[in-house]
C-alpha cells in the first residue's frame, strides 16, 4: 500500500480549518502524511490545529506541523512543504473545504490500477457556507471519526460506493454511479465537472486557459512525475495561485484518470481569496500575474515551449481586451448611453 502525502496550507481560516482537519480524520486510506502549514495566522488556526493533533497523530501515518513567522502565500507554503513529501501520491487543499471520505483511497488505487497516469481527478461539488448546507459543530465525543463525519457531513444524503468494472481498460473510468442522492441539491451545492469534464483526457490546454475546473481536493498526482519536473522541489511563487503550478507540470506528462464520484467539496464563503477580485484594476492584474505565472510554470512542463508561450500571450491578449470591452459597457449602460 503505497504512502499519500496531503499539504494543507492554513491562514486565517480558524472557521472553517477544524471542518477540513475531521475529514481527514475520516478517510479511509490508512496510509497518509498529513503536512499542515501555517501560513503566518493571527487567529487561531493553530489552537484547532492542536485540538485535533493527537487524534490525527493517532490516526495517520505521520503528521507535520510547519509555520511562518508571517504571512507569504499559498505557494510559499506549498514550497515549506514539499520537501518533506516523501508519499509515493501526492495531494493538497485548502484549510476551509472538505474532503469526503472516501476521496484518498478512490483516487490512490485509480493510480495503483493505472500506471500510466501522472494524475487523476474526481467531481467534486461547490456549496455556499452561509446556507448551513454542511455547517455543524465540533462532533461528540466517544464515536469514531468515520461515524462522527458521516453523521455531521452526511445524514442527507449518502455516498454511494464506486468500483471498477470488470474488464475496461486504462481508457475507461470508475462505475457512473453517482456519489451523492437527488436530495443533496437540497444543500444549494452544484457539481464541479461538467460533462466535457468527465471523461478520461489530457487537461494541459484546459487548467491552461481556464476550460476546465482546478479545485486542488479534486486531484491527486504521482509525486515521481511531480518533482521529476520540479528536482529542487519548489513551485514558481505567485500571490495569485498555486494550483496552476502544482497542475500543469503532471498534466503535461501525461491524461489524466477521472473518477466519475464527488470526492471533494468546496466551501463557497465571503473570504474566498480567489473571489476577492471584483474591480477592475484588479482583475486587469490579476489577468497580468497569471500570464506572468504560466510563463514561470512552462518550463516545467514536457511541451513545444515556444508554441505554447505563443498560446498564452494570445490568450491573455484576448482576455484582457474582454475585461476592457466589458468594463467600458458597464460605464455606458451606468450611465444611460
Amino acid at each position: 500500500m503505497k504512502k499519500v502525502s496531503i499539504i494543507i496550507p492554513v491562514y486565517n481560516a480558524e472557521a472553517y480549518f477544524g471542518d477540513m482537519l475531521d475529514s481527514i480524520l475520516a478517510q479511509t486510506w490508512p496510509d497518509i502524511q498529513l503536512i499542515v502549514v501555517n501560513d503566518g495566522s493571527t487567529d487561531r488556526s493553530e489552537d484547532v490545529f492542536r485540538s485535533r493533533e493527537a487524534e490525527l497523530k493517532k490516526k495517520l501515518s505521520e503528521v507535520i506541523y510547519l509555520k511562518h513567522d508571517q504571512n507569504r502565500s499559498a505557494s510559499e507554503a506549498m514550497n515549506t512543504a514539499l520537501p518533506f513529501c516523501d508519499g509515493e501520491y501526492l495531494c493538497w487543499a485548502d484549510a476551509d473545504d472538505l474532503l469526503l471520505p472516501d476521496s484518498i483511497r478512490k483516487k490512490a488505487e485509480y493510480l495503483d490500477r493505472f500506471p500510466a497516469f501522472a494524475l487523476v481527478r474526481s467531481n467534486g461539488a461547490q456549496f455556499q457556507h452561509e446556507s448551513g448546507a454542511c455547517s455543524g459543530g465540533r462532533y461528540s465525543e466517544g464515536q469514531c471519526s468515520e461515524q462522527r463525519y458521516l453523521e455531521r457531513w452526511c445524514s442527507e444524503g449518502r455516498f454511494s460506493e464506486s468500483r471498477y468494472s470488470e474488464g475496461q481498460n486504462s481508457e475507461e473510468r470508475y462505475s457512473t454511479e453517482p456519489c451523492l442522492e437527488s436530495r443533496y441539491s437540497e444543500w444549494q451545492y452544484s457539481e464541479l465537472a461538467n460533462s466535457a469534464d468527465k471523461q478520461v483526457k489530457s487537461v494541459f490546454e484546459d487548467i491552461l486557459f481556464t476550460k476546465t475546473y482546478c479545485h486542488n481536493g479534486c486531484y491527486m498526482v504521482r509525486s515521481e512525475v511531480f518533482f521529476s519536473c520540479y528536482p529542487d522541489k519548489r513551485i514558481p511563487v505567485s500571490r495569485q495561485e498555486q494550483n496552476m503550478q502544482m497542475l500543469l507540470p503532471p498534466a503535461s506528462c501525461s491524461d489524466c484518470g477521472y473518477i466519475d464520484d464527488i470526492l471533494f467539496l468546496y466551501r463557497i464563503h465571503g473570504d474566498n481569496h480567489s473571489l476577492g477580485f471584483t474591480h477592475f484594476p484588479d482583475m486587469l492584474q490579476r489577468r497580468k500575474d497569471f500570464e506572468q505565472l504560466q510563463l514561470e510554470v512552462l518550463p516545467h512542463c514536457r511541451c513545444d515551449q515556444k508554441l505554447w508561450e505563443s498560446k498564452i500571450h494570445r490568450f491573455w491578449q484576448q482576455e484582457i481586451e474582454n475585461l476592457k470591452q466589458n468594463y467600458i459597457e458597464a460605464i455606458r449602460q451606468y450611465q444611460g448611453i
